[in-house]
């Protein structure tokens, strides 16, 4: 997927992104959850879809512009092929270096360069001359060799916007496809590239001629466009002209750009809708620690067991076993809010809450890379949160089993601290763990909620339902059982563990 990060990861080289932190696009899968909702048509509208996805600070003016051409698309099969159609010209992989041309730096015009073109007349009066005065070829032959002297010269430069220059032709040709389409929903985008593809007009000249690719046909056609070059320097004069124009005109090829490929997004929301068995348009509303789902599920299962989430001034604990499915959960709220304030689309039968920055702490590897060990990682990733907290824009944490990587008296301890601080804001918590001793150490502060599975004819069974109320239920000593481990090993672990669940004033089992 880093293919797809350039044109992400310049908008926030830029400024004109706030997305999301690595941390919380590799916690919640988003390469993945990306794979799964991407139906763009073009390279465009993928790197669009992707700059978009993780950037969770899209307007409201936006997210409803969106919509409205997603659902126009989505109900006009024949338009959406036709959008498709103007598109699918931008599926080489070369449409990747586009972003160049308006991010990068452009190489200088040579002082020199006015030579070109007096190259380029001068040959063209010597070769009409040669007629009349054979001796012509002499000037025409001078002509060529300086040509290639320039070409020489100024290869390397040439050869590193190649790429790059190949595609401009066909993304104005795509621009100008769309701009023709009689389609109002379409609206915003074609009066930008109405505004600013005329200004592009020489660069579209110029790229076409240095994008040919002559190797490509027969042979005489790609010996005829090599010797009009030599003779006439075309390709040096073209060279010079698109540099001129890319320089004057960044901002209008930017502009084409990104218009291309929001209609690509919208075209791609449209498709993905249509493969949804149950989404809604999402609710947003005021700041507060409130949220409402009902029916919430993650886009990255086939078979998703759907649950509600009510936050109402309190901070969420889900408790349960190993693989009943909390962290799942909270990965899939987390996910949803994405999709809900990007792409105006929940995974859920209603949504309703505030606009909210994501932050999770939920992978559990060691950072070999850096010779850090899981918990000083863990540190550093519940730190990031910590300091986010209290801040302007309203958050969510999400959490998966607080420093896991520690002794049991001091990961309680320090988690209850760090919960207890980031609740105690306007932030929204929703948490994932095994210690049910936070549940009484942070009454109040948390509602309590959990998943359980069941031994049913000797195997584990779960019915992925969350539940209100402190999970009672543990399948370590089950499966030594399901394991055959010797009777009597499992009959000390069920004594120790009611043992200590007494101390702890909690249930150790239903």
């Amino acid at each position: 997927m880093q293919w797809l990060r350039g044109y992400s990861q310049r908008l926030r080289e830029a400024g004109a992104a706030i997305p999301l932190d690595e941390r919380t696009i590799d916690d919640l899968d988003l390469d993945a959850v990306f794979a799964r909702i991407d139906f763009t048509e073009s390279l465009v509208g993928q790197q669009l879809l992707y700059a978009r996805l993780i950037d969770t600070s899209a307007t409201h003016e936006d997210r409803e512009r969106l919509d409205a051409a997603a659902t126009r698309l989505a109900e006009d099969q024949p338009l959406a092929t036709r959008v498709a159609g103007a598109l699918d010209r931008l599926t080489d992989a070369r449409t990747l270096m586009l972003p160049d041309m308006f991010f990068g730096d452009m190489p200088d015009r040579p002082f020199y360069w006015p030579i070109f073109p007096l190259l380029t007349v001068a040959a063209v009066v010597s070769i009409v001359a040669i007629a009349a005065y054979p001796r012509a070829l002499f000037a025409v032959m001078l002509i060529g060799i300086a040509n290639a002297v320039l070409k020489a010269i100024h290869k390397d430069t040439i050869a590193g916007m190649a790429a790059a220059l190949h595609m401009v032709p066909p993304l104005l040709r795509s621009g100008r496809a769309i701009e023709a389409i009689d389609c109002d929903a379409l609206a915003p985008e074609q009066l930008l590239l109405r505004a600013n593809l005329p200004a592009l007009r020489p660069v579209g000249v110029s790229t076409a001629w240095l994008s040919l690719e002559p190797g490509q046909t027969n042979e005489i056609v790609a010996s005829l466009y090599e010797y009009v070059n030599l003779a006439l320097g075309l390709d040096l004069f073209a060279f010079a002209i698109c540099i001129r124009g890319l320089r004057d005109n960044r901002d209008q090829l930017r502009a084409v750009f990104e218009a291309v490929g929001r209609v690509d997004v919208a075209l791609s929301v449209a498709r993905w809708r249509n493969t949804l068995a149950t989404w809604c348009r999402p609710t947003f509303t005021a700041p507060a620690k409130r949220m409402r789902v009902a029916r919430l599920s993650h886009p990255l299962l086939d078979e998703p067991v759907a649950n509600d989430l009510q936050v109402d001034g309190a901070g969420i604990l889900v408790t349960g076993s190993n693989m009943s499915g909390k962290t799942t959960f909270i990965r899939a709220v987390g996910v949803n809010v994405v999709l809900a304030q990007t792409l105006n689309t929940a995974l859920a039968e209603s949504y309703e809450a505030p606009e909210l920055v994501v932050r999770a702490s939920i992978g559990r590897n060691d950072d070999l890379s850096s010779g850090k060990s899981y918990y000083l990682a863990e540190v550093e990733s519940i730190g990031s949160l910590v300091a986010a907290s209290g801040g302007n824009r309203q958050q969510l944490f999400l959490v998966d089993e607080i420093f896991r990587g520690t002794n049991t008296t001091e990961r309680v301890a320090a988690g209850r601290a760090v919960l207890a601080w980031l609740t105690r804001a306007n932030d929204i918590v929703l948490v994932a763990t095994h210690d049910l001793e936070l549940l009484e150490l942070l009454e109040g502060q948390y509602a309590p909620f959990h998943f359980r599975e069941q031994v049913v004819n000797d195997e584990l069974y779960f019915d992925y339902t969350m539940r209100a109320g402190i999970s009672s239920t543990r399948n370590a000593i089950a499966m030594l059982r399901l394991m055959h481990f010797p009777p009597a090993l499992v009959d000390d672990a069920t004594a120790t563990a009611e043992r200590l669940a007494q101390r702890a004033r909690l249930p150790a089992r239903e």
